[in-house]
């Protein structure tokens, strides 16, 4: 069964395919990664919200879905990969926005 044409602009496309429930919480972390072209970088910046396993964060590089960084957070009690699914600009701020998947076991993030 198919949705009418009607409904399917009111569905957020983003809830549907979050595997977990995300929580809105402002978190100090620090985004180190390479961008495209090719420099590192390491950037002060904040989350938008969170999750078990992944967070939304704002970005000044220019990064690529698929984009492995590094996120440090809890003044270093917390340090984690992930890989950047998703990226965009937020319409009310105009901001970069990275949505990031982490990779491997995470210990001390914010949720668990």
């Amino acid at each position: 069964m198919s949705l009418p044409r009607l409904f399917l602009h009111m569905i957020d496309i983003w809830k549907v395919k979050r595997i977990e429930p995300r929580i809105a919480l402002k978190l100090p972390v620090v985004l180190e990664g390479t961008d495209v072209d090719k420099i590192d970088f390491q950037e002060e910046t904040t989350t938008e919200n969170v999750s078990k396993h992944g967070a939304c964060l704002i970005a000044s590089h220019k990064l690529t879905v698929g984009s492995i960084v590094t996120i440090t957070g809890s003044q270093g009690k917390f340090k984690n990969e992930a890989i950047v699914k998703g990226i965009w600009i937020d319409d009310t701020d105009r901001k970069t926005k990275i949505g990031v998947q982490f990779l491997g076991p995470v210990q001390n993030w914010v949720v668990t």
